[in-house]
């Protein structure tokens, strides 16, 4: 739990500092993209603190081409 809140507070501080600058440069589509990847890295980060299963890229590139090779093998 300690780990969770820890993650939180770091990536909050990183956001307001690198954010700020974004901002001020008056990048706000840059600071949208910004905000989102840090939202995806801080969720990631988190539930790796908990201990859960993260998949792996190449397991969703297998579930999007599985059919296409089933297909091709009965050919």
């Amino acid at each position: 739990m300690w780990a969770v809140f820890g993650i939180v507070i770091f990536a909050g501080l990183v956001f307001l500092i690198e954010g700020s600058k974004i901002r001020m440069e008056q990048n706000f589509r840059d600071y949208w993209i910004y905000g989102g990847f840090m939202v995806i890295s801080t969720t990631l980060s988190i539930a790796k603190a908990l201990d859960l299963t993260i998949p792996n890229p190449i397991d969703w590139i297998a579930v999007v081409y599985k059919p296409i090779s089933d297909m091709i093998e009965h050919l």
